[in-house]
């Protein structure tokens, strides 16, 4: 139960309770569908490939996706790329919850924490925790913030079906909507059949799956045999999770504010809509939580893998214990400091990740590519985006 709940709060970061909910309110129920047909395919692979990531863990001590990779191909290149793409996806997500996280602050404390001050003692609560608990602390905070958002959202759905007065009026309350909210292609019209498939299933199943911070916790499972119920967990967790609140969030947001102008703060505005205050205070305390459990969580696997990746297995291969300890400290300062930075100076660091998704989009056909390249498909459009943003 531990390892579940810590994947599912490293996997449940502020868009997953903030944006996912935005997302049903501007894309309907296709992109529900989508995420359910993730998690649906995300269960068997987290059996099926966690065990084969289990036994050589247990046989050769490997700790991370570079021991795996690099011992398999006998190669410090592959290694090395492993460290290199790490570091790009956790840095990034760094970023971003610490953007989040000193928003939420500012809301919280009705503007007397200013948003950068918020960032501060976001990575401050991260790496005092980090440096002092470890894996095994991060992983029975993240059992704690787990818990907390599985019960509030609970709560959460359960004023949201109150204040409707029954199920099916959430979903009636949508008047002439219901048939394009409920059904492909969806609001945007963007959603088929096979982009509905394919996009779930390879947004969740890469979050879920071969993220580092997932993978570390397949080796942490003390028995081969508990990857399966960690399996079953999470599926029944994650579907009533995604059913009970992000897509009642999203749908009865509609009945209570048809023209929301940012559809990202409609998971507040609506708690404190249908909820009483101190619950509705408490689910922004859960957004906070899973902020912090996603955050240290990739700051911590940032720092192992580089030091154990690339320092350790490329530069000094006799390395020390405590040495090893005392370098993961010394990163995970730096990297909190960068992220931090990086914050700062470019707030839109995150989002020139639009031109990977322009990218993603024109591959599988959800956005038309307006150059055409042969050459190279979707790479222009994906470029021109990322400019735009740059400047």
């Amino acid at each position: 139960m531990v390892t579940t709940l810590t994947i599912l709060a490293t996997i449940w970061s502020g868009v997953a309770l903030a944006g996912f909910p935005g997302s049903v309110y501007v894309l309907g129920a296709p992109f529900l569908t989508s995420i359910i047909i993730g998690v649906c395919v995300s269960a068997p692979l987290i059996w099926f490939f966690g065990r084969r990531i289990w036994i050589p863990g247990q046989e050769h001590d490997f700790n991370t996706p570079g021991d795996l990779l690099g011992g398999y191909y006998q190669s410090d290149t592959v290694r090395l790329y492993s460290v290199i793409a790490s570091l790009v996806f956790n840095v990034a997500y760094t970023v971003a919850q610490l953007l989040a996280g000193g928003i939420l602050l500012h809301v919280l404390s009705a503007g007397a924490i200013p948003c950068d001050w918020g960032m501060v003692i976001i990575a401050i609560v991260v790496l005092v925790h980090i440096m002092t608990t470890g894996i095994r602390g991060i992983a029975w905070l993240d059992t704690f913030n787990g818990t907390l958002i599985l019960v509030i959202l609970a709560i959460f759905s359960g004023h949201i079906i109150r204040s409707a007065g029954g199920m099916m009026n959430v979903f009636s309350g949508l008047g002439d909507l219901q048939g394009t909210h409920a059904t492909i292609p969806g609001g945007s019209g963007i959603f088929t059949l096979l982009q509905t498939l394919v996009f779930g299933a390879v947004l969740v199943s890469g979050t879920a799956v071969v993220s580092p911070a997932v993978w570390v916790r397949m080796y942490a499972i003390r028995e081969k045999q508990g990857l399966f119920r960690v399996a079953v967990a999470f599926l029944v967790l994650m579907t009533l999770s995604h059913v009970f609140g992000t897509y009642l969030i999203g749908t009865y947001s509609w009945v209570v504010f048809p023209d929301i102008e940012n559809p990202d703060f409609l998971s507040s505005l609506l708690a404190f809509e249908v909820m009483p205050y101190f619950a509705a205070s408490l689910f922004l305390v859960a957004v906070l939580a899973a902020i912090i459990s996603t955050t240290d969580s990739y700051l911590h696997i940032l720092a192992v893998i580089v030091v154990r990746d690339l320092f350790r297995s490329v530069f000094e291969p006799e390395m020390k214990k405590s040495q090893e300890l005392k370098l993961n400290d010394v990163v995970i300062t730096l990297a909190a400091g960068m992220s931090l930075v990086l914050a700062k100076l470019y707030p839109g660091f995150i989002m020139p990740l639009a031109g990977v998704l322009t990218l993603l989009g024109i591959r599988l056909h959800l956005l038309p590519d307006p150059f055409s390249s042969p050459m190279l498909p979707g790479l222009v459009a994906s470029l021109s985006v990322n400019c735009c943003f740059l400047f």
